[in-house]
């Protein structure tokens, strides 16, 4: 029985594979790899993204339409909190596929790395007093944008456009500048979410 590890070396989930070996008359044992290859262990990294509290498990309750049997089953999530509005629970669901990257997002800027990660993932920006913290930081939001392509964070937008028409909830061309907002500004498709704060 092995024993028990409480760490995680983070030099164990990027490592180099030497390919170069040569048998006894010097040809080489792996002639169709390359001499060197960068290896991303993605269950190693996984670990490391939960301990940090950059994801965390749940269950896909939250998928209405599935089977009782399927919302039991593990949903893996990237935790964005008030990134996008404020008081909202908020996560994106990640693929094991996805890892790597929100990985290598979040050992650059563990600060907003996560942030980052679901901004690309939903293209979107961020809530404005986030994004002011993020520049503070010394994040360039707006060469990020531009890369990513992202889209005007939708509770800011949207509430600028109602104050510029003198809307409140409720009146009744609420529903005629939301949707205006949505055609404007790339999010149809999206809305939705957007509106219901995630899933």
């Amino acid at each position: 029985m092995s024993d028990v590890s409480y760490t995680i070396d983070p030099l164990n989930i990027e490592w180099e594979m030497d390919w170069s070996q040569t048998d006894s008359e010097g040809n080489r044992k792996w002639p169709d790899k390359p001499e060197k290859e960068m290896v991303f262990e993605g269950e190693l990294a996984v670990a490391h993204l939960l301990i940090n509290d950059v994801i965390f498990l749940n269950s896909h309750h939250y998928e209405k339409e599935w089977t009782e049997e399927a919302r039991k089953s593990t949903a893996l999530l990237v935790n964005c909190n008030d990134v996008f509005a404020w008081g909202c629970a908020d996560a994106e669901e990640i693929s094991f596929e996805e890892v790597e990257s929100l990985y290598r997002i979040w050992k650059d800027n563990p600060t907003y790395g996560a942030a980052l990660w679901c901004m690309i993932k939903r293209r979107e920006m961020p809530q404005g007093p986030v994004a002011d913290a993020m520049r503070k930081a010394g994040v360039d939001l707006d060469a990020f944008q531009k890369e990513h392509n992202l889209r005007i964070n939708f509770y800011d937008g949207f509430g600028f456009a109602l104050q510029r028409a003198g809307i409140k909830h409720g009146d009744p061309d609420y529903t005629n500048v939301r949707n205006q907002f949505i055609r404007d500004n790339d999010w149809e498709g999206d809305a939705s979410f957007a509106i219901s704060g995630g899933k």
